[in-house]
């Protein structure tokens, strides 16, 4: 919305001064993490222009603080609620991971909070292998990629249609080898990734809660 005189009418107030001044940084500092000029970064404080998503993402890894709170959103500053609400997982679920994770030394109590909350969701998550289930899921992936690649270098792949529509469909006997390639090293390479992922999948964990 634009006012009389065609200037913008003035945002919700956000925390970047705030928390810059809190944290000792300058709008020289800011402006060059963000390849803009020191205007930029006092119109971005006073609300007089938006910053884009990409720009307050970076802002609020900078300050190590929560998007929703660093745009004045929430009032929560560790985020919590954000956390719960984007992952499913409790604040308590979250804090024993970071405790174990701690205790195993996988990070440091001195890391900042919102550091240990993100390492230890990645964790949950099993996107991080600091479990042996979740290194095992880890290599499975993998194996699962390197298939594809195999695939993608040997095979080519000639649609089929669905009844009379138009829709395309990939059958078994679609995908071809390649003119220029060796379909016996495809066979080999297919059945060890194949027999890899078998093997892989009956290794189990001795370690309680995995």
């Amino acid at each position: 919305m634009t006012l009389g005189q065609g200037k913008k009418e003035p945002m919700n107030n956000n925390r970047i001064k705030e928390i810059r001044l809190k944290q000792h940084k300058t709008q020289k500092d800011l402006a060059k993490l963000l390849n803009v000029s020191e205007q930029a970064i006092a119109y971005y404080e006073k609300a007089m222009r938006e910053p884009t998503l990409s720009t307050w993402l970076k802002l609020a890894n900078y300050f190590n603080v929560p998007m929703s709170y660093l745009t004045g959103v929430s009032d929560d500053e560790t985020g919590w609620d954000d956390w719960e609400n984007n992952t499913g997982y409790s604040k308590e679920t979250i804090l024993k991971e970071i405790d174990r994770l701690v205790k195993t030394k996988r990070i440091s109590n001195d890391d900042s909070l919102q550091e240990k909350i993100k390492y230890a969701v990645g964790s949950l998550e099993q996107n991080i292998p600091t479990t042996t289930s979740a290194a095992i899921k880890g290599v499975q992936s993998r194996l699962i990629e390197l298939r594809r690649y195999v695939n993608n270098a040997f095979l080519i792949s000639k649609p089929s249609k669905l009844g009379n529509s138009n829709i395309d469909i990939i059958k078994p006997g679609d995908r071809k080898i390649r003119s220029d390639m060796d379909e016996e090293a495809y066979n080999k390479l297919i059945n060890i990734i194949n027999n890899t992922r078998l093997e892989i999948g009956k290794i189990g964990s001795k370690n309680k809660g995995e």
